[in-house]
């Protein structure tokens, strides 16, 4: 079996690598391109896709979808992109979700969310 892990660096970068059977593992290496100028505060990964909250509040993903693991069934890519977070019901128009935390599982993602009013 190969594992992933992944996390965020003190400068927001985020950093991955690839365990190997036997307990043998890579380095973590940064993961560039991910999150232009935006650091990242979360990073989480399931079976075939990462999510990555940003300091903005904003949730990214990439990978395989197909069973709406960021937020709707869509094709797999292998570029982030932006995950839709509405308000939840009964909330203002102008209402406003920002995640402070994301978790990963099989083939499903969550996120701790504050509701800001605008």
């Amino acid at each position: 079996m190969v594992a992933a892990m992944g996390g965020c660096a003190e400068d927001g970068t985020v950093r991955a690598a690839v365990l190997h059977p036997g307990g043998s593992g890579e380095t973590a290496a940064q993961v560039h391109g991910l999150l232009t100028g935006e650091p990242a505060i979360g990073v989480a990964a399931g079976e075939h896709f990462s999510i990555v909250a940003a300091k903005s509040g904003a949730v990214y993903g990439w990978g395989d979808a197909a069973s709406g693991q960021m937020g709707e069934k869509q094709p797999r890519t292998d570029s982030p992109v932006r995950v839709p977070m509405p308000p939840p019901r009964g909330s203002a128009s102008t209402d406003t979700v920002h995640a402070i935390k994301v978790a990963a599982g099989y083939q499903h993602a969550i996120a701790a969310v504050i509701i800001k009013s605008g």
